[in-house]
């Protein structure tokens, strides 16, 4: 995805009056750099949680092993769902919980793969599992961008969609997966 086509979306955001809370374990970051890069982030970032180590996503989290699922993307955006939803008492609220094993310096015997699981304050929930192609030589940035894309156009599709998920048999996905790099697992559309 072209730089200005995440401002475009970014200033989407801003301006649809959605609050968002994300929740990120292991990958998901480049989606936060880009938008806290671009002014205007306060009006819709409520909140963002880093659990990193083992001991945080098992003692403060109660996320078990294995750890990327979409059942644990989910309890992370339950989590953050749960402590933020009504500070503003609105009806336009996004939970996001990202939970995912990437490319690091050593070269993993597992699985390179994401869960993303998105709660709308509008009882619609999303979730998203994906595998990255080992075969594929990337890098982590260019995975953890491949991550960013499908966070920003999920986020930009339930916008048009008047906050609604509205993805019709593997739409966003089939669009995504253009590129070789990815390997959908599965894709659940909730309420």
């Amino acid at each position: 995805m072209l730089e200005k086509e995440k401002i475009i979306i970014i200033e989407k955001i801003q301006n649809s009056h959605l609050d968002i809370c994300v929740n990120l374990s292991g990958c998901g970051f480049q989606f936060l750099n880009n938008i806290l890069k671009q002014s205007g982030t306060s009006k819709f970032l409520i909140n963002v949680e880093i659990p990193y180590s083992i001991n945080s996503l098992e003692k403060i989290y109660g996320i078990k092993r294995p750890f990327v699922s979409l059942y644990n993307a989910k309890k992370l955006s339950d989590f953050s769902y749960d402590k933020f939803s009504k500070i503003k008492n609105k009806k336009k609220f996004l939970s996001i919980g990202c939970i995912g094993s990437i490319k690091t310096f050593y070269k993993k015997k597992g699985d390179e793969k994401v869960c993303l699981f998105f709660k709308a304050s509008n009882n619609q929930e999303y979730g998203l599992h994906f595998k990255f192609n080992k075969d594929i030589k990337s890098s982590r940035k260019s995975q953890d961008e491949i991550i960013n894309n499908f966070i920003l156009n999920i986020i930009d599709k339930f916008i048009d969609d008047n906050h609604i998920f509205n993805i019709k048999s593997n739409e966003l996905t089939n669009l995504m997966s253009k590129s070789n790099e990815i390997i959908i697992v599965e894709e659940k559309l909730y309420g």
